[in-house]
Formats: structure tokens, sequence, C-alpha cells
């Protein structure tokens, strides 16, 4: 799966929703269906690929 494949099915999440996203499907992954493993990777190649934020400081 591609990066641009991974952000069209998470869609626009912020990178705090996807964290989550990521924490509750691996809970139970018994119960995930083939589209909730689906944006798990997908979320998972996203925050892979992020570039991470820089704090500035006045």
């Amino acid at each position: 799966m591609t990066t641009q494949e991974a952000k069209r099915i998470v869609g626009n999440q912020s990178l705090t929703c996807l964290r989550n996203m990521v924490i509750a499907l691996q809970l139970c992954p018994r119960l995930n269906t083939h589209d909730d493993n689906a944006r798990l990777e997908a979320a998972q190649i996203v925050l892979k690929n992020s570039k991470p934020r820089r704090h500035v400081t006045p």
C-alpha cells in the first residue's frame, strides 16, 4: 500500500486521531473486519511517513 492509498483510506484525520485509531484497532484484533484491518494498516503507514512537528520557542 502506498502513502497516497493510505491517505485516501483514512481520510483527512489529524495525527492524534490516527494514533487513537491505531490503539483502538489493536486492542482486540480478532474482532476487526477486513475493512478495519485495512484502516489499521493505512493509519500506521500515514503515521510512519508523517513529518514530526517541531516546537519553536519564542
